[in-house]
């Protein structure tokens, strides 16, 4: 994410969940979201890691998941991207069908929370108490 205030890269694995709901609970207090959304951030979070930890690689090894934030102008902007990883054409139909629940549920929690096929990303936003 470019100009990230704070950013984490981590492999897409079950136990690093803790982790990444941790930071951005911790960045939703930092910047002053209310406790409501920083809820719906952790369960964002770990849908997230679901679809980041999507199909192995070729290689065996996990993929990773960056995820950046950052504040402008009152919201706090989140940016989870998986490496390398398109849900939609990897893996199997099951797993698609787990992705697109997935997205759907941090789309349900961030209406306007985008998905660009391209560059396996999930960017969404956050109000920020005024």
């Amino acid at each position: 994410m470019q100009n990230a205030v704070l950013s984490l890269e981590l492999p897409a694995l079950p136990e690093h969940a803790a982790t990444i709901r941790l930071f951005l609970s911790e960045a939703g207090r930092h910047f002053q979201v209310n406790q409501d959304s920083i809820s719906d951030l952790k369960l964002a979070a770990s849908e997230a890691l679901v679809l980041a930890a999507g199909a192995p690689t070729g290689s065996g090894e996990p993929r990773s998941v960056s995820i950046g934030v950052r504040v402008l102008e009152g919201a706090m902007d989140i940016e989870i991207a998986a490496a390398g990883f398109d849900y939609r054409t990897q893996g199997n139909e099951e797993s698609a069908e787990v992705a697109d629940i997935s997205l759907a549920i941090i789309q349900s929690l961030f209406p306007g929370a985008l998905s660009e096929q391209k560059t396996d990303t999930i960017r969404f936003s956050v109000p920020i108490k005024p």
